[in-house]
């Protein structure tokens, strides 16, 4: 008898746990990917700006610029990965301190974005996916096929969406020495953080208590499962990739006022590299991608300082100091390649 209740009571239990399951799935796969409203700064055309357009997979054409020091040969040149609906004009607003201190900055449109070629049947939104990455992958390889830029020092720097691109090539390309993100979130971490949030919306305070951490995590997993296979994309989670950047050095540059990535978000991706390299800015009074806003001068100063040390002399110094970095690299075109091989085969 006792056996008996046992069992209905676990019976029960789950089937209260399925119907609350997918009753939050569906409220919160309703929302996954709908844009929030961005404030995505608006720039003129630099007509000091070189054009640029290359080919990325499935046929399309990338268009971008190549912004230039004016005074002399480039010291190095940094990949500029721009935020969601912004278009690569806004290198110029974002680096503008970097191209006065003599680095080139290379920015481009991702696909259905800019000026760039649409893929039909694609809608680009917050969630960073494999398009963007090959994309990503396309300017790398531009840039080494230029012999102007291919001996330079190489960064990269995204804002926003743009910064999981930033990140994850510098994670698997060695030839990246230096990485800045602004505005920086991973998939997982920014759904997991509203996918909580949103809890105290739907359920009683006392019930929301009850909830363990995982089960949101779990939720997240599904509702990207779901997400994913709707829009026939592949997401992209860089958490994975996160200790090879042990080595190069990274900058996180967050808002203390944003309100859609909270700064404990840069935070956590930085502790996450375990590297004395990885840091942390946030910016008092900021809200989201509005770090340069709140103080230009101190924003350019902070980015010239961080990209400097993949200079030669930086770099040699910080290599032949850290017993740890194993010794760079296969060539990084070859390491290209290679990916790119193993992409296709998939």
């Amino acid at each position: 008898m006792g056996l008996t209740i046992t069992i209905c009571l676990l019976i029960a239990l789950l089937s209260i746990e399925i119907v609350i399951r997918i009753v939050y799935v569906r409220i919160v796969l309703s929302t996954f990917d709908i844009k929030p409203p961005f404030n995505v700064v608006r720039v003129l055309t630099d007509p000091t700006a070189e054009r640029i357009d290359f080919k990325t997979t499935l046929g399309l054409t990338l268009r971008g610029a190549i912004h230039r020091p004016q005074d002399g040969l480039p010291r190095g040149v940094i990949l500029f990965c721009t935020e969601l609906d912004g278009t690569h004009w806004l290198a110029r607003h974002y680096c503008d301190g970097l191209i006065q201190a003599g680095f080139a900055v290379i920015s481009f449109d991702f696909r259905n974005q800019g000026e760039s070629d649409s893929l039909t049947g694609y809608e680009p939104n917050q969630w960073m996916t494999r398009y963007e990455i090959d994309d990503t992958i396309s300017a790398l390889e531009w840039i080494e096929s230029h012999a102007e830029f291919s001996n330079l020092p190489l960064g990269v720097m995204g804002v926003s969406r743009g910064s999981t691109a930033a990140l994850w090539v510098a994670a698997r390309y060695p030839h990246v020495l230096v990485a800045c993100c602004d505005g920086a979130y991973s998939l997982s971490m920014l759904a997991f953080h509203f996918v909580s949030r949103w809890a105290s919306i739907y359920m009683p305070q006392w019930a929301e208590s009850l909830i363990p951490d995982w089960h949101y995590r779990s939720t997240v997993a599904i509702v990207q499962f779901l997400s994913a296979r709707r829009r026939k994309v592949q997401y992209v989670h860089i958490e994975s990739y996160l200790k090879r950047l042990k080595s190069c050095p990274t900058l996180f540059i967050a808002g203390e006022k944003d309100n859609y990535v909270p700064y404990y978000l840069s935070q956590e991706l930085m502790r996450r590299i375990r590297s004395p390299l990885a840091k942390v800015w946030i910016v008092p009074r900021a809200k989201h991608n509005k770090a340069r806003h709140s103080d230009p001068g101190r924003y350019d100063q902070i980015l010239v300082q961080h990209f400097e040390q993949m200079l030669p002399q930086a770099a040699e110094a910080r290599l032949s100091n850290d017993e740890t970095i194993h010794p760079l690299k296969p060539h990084f075109t070859d390491a290209l390649r290679s990916t790119e091989t193993k992409r296709r085969a998939v």
